[in-house]
């Protein structure tokens, strides 16, 4: 197979119907949400939490908590040994990274970059912090539903019997250079040589950039040859030298944002896939993950759903296979090119 077929893709829905009858007389269809168990940003946070827990056990904590932080979302308090702000704010630092190399050597997909946020700055007890939730840039529902909503849909319960039910779970969310040193250590996508490194470099583009450039697509009409609806799925080619991919760096770090979806209804064929996205917006390079990244994401999410509810056997015929792919690792090594040094 060409390295030009692997590739990733993105969905893109265009639908032009015109309207019949008044828009607040058309009934909607219901549609529910499900969440993947252990895949929702507070699951993966509270994951976190028993890491920084355990730190507590042996003393390099004073105490670690769930606390309420209500405009940073869910948090962490912690509390170091010391009210000493120079102290407490290297403790605090050496608990985050002892948190990301504990999480880093579970081997899972996910960020292990957190940030500690001090209380207090100039006055009362230095030694307290709180902990930000990264994954809260991985998924938000509010927005997803929002967005499904301005689609035309009606949010649900699972028990109104809806005419779609849609599970979602995050599959990965980590920033570029976390997501290439996970890639590094777990494929054959190995780096050869200093001297294949610095060649490769050369003519390489890097992974980011290269996965935003468009690449073929397929217009696909109604069943019946109709022109109300029309359906495009675009692929995005991703065909690059691995050394250069793997090696690259930025100053800026995209991030990469990978779901587990699965979309069924009332007389439709049920479409179980996992869509991926390498954002176009940054952050500094060695950050934690934008926190608006998910709406890249959810975006690509709900324009699939609308590929679906129009042309469920269309699209699922033609979904390139990199997204149908269980394996985060495997799918990594169908969108890049796997030539051989």
């Amino acid at each position: 197979m060409k390295n030009s077929y692997l590739s990733a893709a993105i969905v893109f829905i265009s639908i032009s119907i015109v309207p019949l009858i008044a828009e607040d007389t058309v009934p909607k269809k219901t549609l529910a949400i499900i969440y993947e168990e252990g895949k929702t940003p507070d699951a993966l946070f509270h994951k976190a939490f028993e890491y920084f827990k355990k730190l507590t056990d042996t003393g390099e904590l004073k105490s670690a908590e769930l606390g309420t932080a209500k405009m940073f979302g869910e948090v962490i308090d912690v509390q170091t040994a010391t009210d000493s702000s120079t102290a407490a704010k290297y403790e605090k630092d050496v608990a985050a990274i002892e948190v990301r190399n504990r999480i880093e050597t579970a081997n899972v997909p996910y960020s292990a970059r957190f940030t500690i946020l001090s209380t207090n700055l100039f006055f009362g007890d230095k030694s307290l912090g709180y902990v930000l939730n990264p994954y809260r840039g991985c998924y938000q529902h509010d927005y997803l539903a929002k967005g499904i909503e301005q689609k035309g849909f009606k949010i649900v319960d699972t028990s109104e019997n809806p005419d779609i039910t849609m599970t979602i779970g995050i599959d990965a969310c980590m920033s570029e250079d976390e997501f290439k040193e996970y890639v590094q250590k777990n494929t054959a996508l190995k780096i050869k040589n200093d001297n294949t490194v610095a060649s490769s470099q050369q003519r390489g583009p890097s992974f980011g950039d290269d996965l935003m450039r468009s690449g073929s697509s397929a217009q696909l009409g109604t069943p019946t040859g109709g022109s109300n609806v029309g359906v495009a799925v675009a692929g995005v080619g991703l065909a690059l030298n691995v050394v250069s991919w793997l090696t690259t760096k930025s100053p800026q770090e995209r991030d990469v944002i990978r779901y587990h979806a699965k979309f069924e209804g009332k007389d439709k064929k049920t479409l179980d896939f996992y869509p991926i996205v390498i954002t176009t917006k940054t952050h500094k390079a060695g950050d934690t993950i934008y926190l608006g990244s998910y709406q890249e994401a959810e975006n690509l999410l709900y324009t699939s759903l609308l590929a679906w509810d129009t042309e469920d056997k269309t699209l699922i015929e033609k979904i390139p296979p990199v997204l149908l792919e269980k394996d985060v690792l495997k799918a990594t090594e169908m969108m890049v090119a796997t030539k051989k040094y």
